[in-house]
C-alpha cells in the first residue's frame, strides 16, 4: 500500500505515467513518493511487451496457489506467533541431534500430547500427570515444575530454577539466554529424557526413576557428541575447499555467452555485464548497459537474461549458450513451458518471446561465480560507464586479462 500523501500536480494519475520507454521515470518516481515508496516501486519489474493485468500468489515461487503453500504459510504465521525469529534461530541452533530440536519444538509449539492438550481436545483420560500424580500434565509442568522433573534437574549440573513464567517458551527462553551452546543442548537432551520416562510410564507402566532418566540424557548427548567427532576427523582438511571452476569453451558451432549483474544501491539502477566467446575461446564480443531500479538478485538476473537474449537477436550469430551463475534464473529459464504468475512471469514471457523471435538455438546452462568473472567485471565496470556501450573488435582493457 502506498504511503505517499499523493499531489496530483503532478499529473500522475495512472501507474502507466510513471513509465517512459518500458522503464520507470525514475526522476519523477523520486519527485512523487516518499522514500518507502520509491524503493517498492524502483523493485517492479516492468515486462518489455503489453499484456494484461494478473494476480499471483506471493508465497509460491511461481505465483500460483496452492493448498500445500497455504499450509506452510499458516506453519510458519504459526511460528512466529509463539515466538521472536532470535528465539528459534538459538532454538535451532542447539548443537543437539535433529530429533531433540525437533522434541523442543513440539514441547514450545504445543503439539505434545500431555494430558491437558488431550482433554481439551476431548479424549476420554484424566488430565493428573503420571509422573507425580498431583498436578494437571502441561508441557511447562511435566519437563519443569512436576516434583520428578525437578529431582532430574536438581541432580544435574545445571541445576533447577523457578519456572516464574507463564508457558514453557518463556522459561526456555530465559534458559537459553543464560547457558553456553554445550549447557543448552544438555538441557534438550534432559527435556526429551525426561519426556521419554513419562512416555515409559503411560505405555509400559514403568516406575519412574529420576537418576536413570538424567543419566540416559547425558549418555545420548556423549554419544552424539562422539559420533560428530569421529565424523569430522574423518572429513580430510581441504574437503570444504572446492576447486575454482573455469571457464570452458562452447562446442563446435556454437558461442557461449556470459551474463551477470551488478546493483548499485544508492543510484537506483542495475548494471549488466555481458561476454561472447567461440568455440576456439576467443573473444567475440562484450557489452554493458544499466536498468533503471532495484531488484532482488534474480529478478534482476533474468532481467540480465532478457537483455541477452535481445542482443543475441540484433546479432547473427550461430548457436548460442547462454550462461548465468544464478542456479535459480536457470531452472526458471530451462522450464519456460509451465506457466509463472510470479513477479518474474512476465519477464520469463518476454524471455520466451525474444527465443522465439531468434532463428538459431538457446541453451540456458549454470555456471559458478569463478568461472563467470569477465562477466561480472563487466558488470561491476557501469559504475564508470553511465551509458551502454559495446566493443566487437578487441575487448576494453580492463577484461583483457581475464580473457587470457
Amino acid at each position: 500500500m502506498v504511503t505517499t500523501t499523493f499531489d496530483f500536480n503532478f499529473g500522475v494519475y495512472m501507474v502507466s505515467d510513471l513509465i517512459t520507454d518500458g522503464a520507470w521515470n525514475i526522476d519523477l518516481v523520486n519527485r512523487v513518493f516518499n522514500e518507502r515508496d520509491r524503493k517498492l516501486i524502483l523493485s517492479i519489474p516492468l515486462r518489455r511487451s503489453s499484456s494484461i493485468d494478473l494476480q499471483f500468489w506471493k508465497h509460491d515461487k511461481r505465483g500460483s496457489y496452492s493448498v500445500s503453500s497455504a499450509y506452510k504459510l499458516q506453519t510458519q504465521e504459526s511460528d512466529t506467533a509463539v515466538g521472536n525469529k532470535k528465539f528459534w534461530k538459538k532454538l535451532w541452533s542447539i548443537p543437539a541431534a535433529p530429533k531433540i530440536r525437533n522434541f523442543l519444538w513440539r514441547a514450545v509449539s504445543g503439539s505434545l500430547p500431555t494430558r491437558s492438550r488431550l482433554c481439551s481436545r476431548h479424549v476420554p483420560t484424566t488430565e493428573v500427570c503420571p509422573l507425580c500424580n498431583v498436578d494437571c500434565e502441561s508441557v511447562k509442568h511435566v519437563l519443569v515444575e512436576c516434583s520428578f522433573a525437578r529431582h532430574v534437574w536438581l541432580a544435574s549440573h545445571l541445576g533447577w530454577f523457578s519456572p516464574s513464567t507463564h508457558s514453557f517458551q518463556d522459561w526456555l527462553m530465559r534458559a537459553l539466554a543464560l547457558f553456553n551452546p554445550n549447557d543448552s543442548a544438555t538441557l534438550a537432551y534432559l527435556c526429551w529424557s525426561i519426556w521419554e520416562e513419562r512416555n515409559s510410564v503411560v505405555w509400559k507402566s514403568a516406575q519412574p526413576a529420576a537418576n536413570s532418566c538424567r543419566l540416559r540424557g547425558l549418555r545420548l548427548k556423549r554419544e552424539w557428541d562422539d559420533a560428530l567427532v569421529s565424523i569430522r576427523a574423518a572429513i580430510p582438511p581441504t574437503a570444504d575447499l572446492p576447486t575454482p571452476q573455469e571457464w570452458k569453451k562452447p562446442g563446435p558451432n556454437w558461442v557461449k555467452l556470459n551474463v551477470d549483474i551488478a546493483t548499485n544501491v544508492n543510484s537506483g539502477w542495475t548494471g549488466i555485464g555481458m561476454v561472447v566467446r567461440n568455440e576456439m575461446g576467443s573473444f567475440v564480443a562484450c557489452k554493458i548497459s544499466r536498468m533503471v531500479g532495484l531488484f532482488s538478485p534474480t529478478i534482476a538476473e533474468i532481467m540480465g537474461v532478457r537483455e541477452a537474449l535481445s542482443w543475441i537477436k540484433d546479432n547473427n550469430w550461430q548457436n548460442v549458450i547462454v550462461e548465468s551463475d544464478n542456479l535459480q534464473v536457470v531452472n526458471v529459464l530451462n522450464s519456460m513451458n509451465v506457466e509463472n504468475f510470479s513477479m518474474m512471469g512476465g519477464i520469463v514471457s518476454d524471455c520466451r518471446s525474444l527465443i522465439n523471435e531468434i532463428s538459431c538455438e538457446i541453451l540456458f546452462s549454470h555456471v559458478f561465480r569463478s568461472a563467470n568473472g569477465v562477466a561480472h567485471a563487466l558488470a561491476q565496470a557501469t559504475r564508470s560507464f553511465p551509458n551502454a556501450m559495446e566493443w566487437t573488435l578487441s575487448p576494453p582493457e580492463f577484461v583483457t586479462h581475464l580473457l587470457l
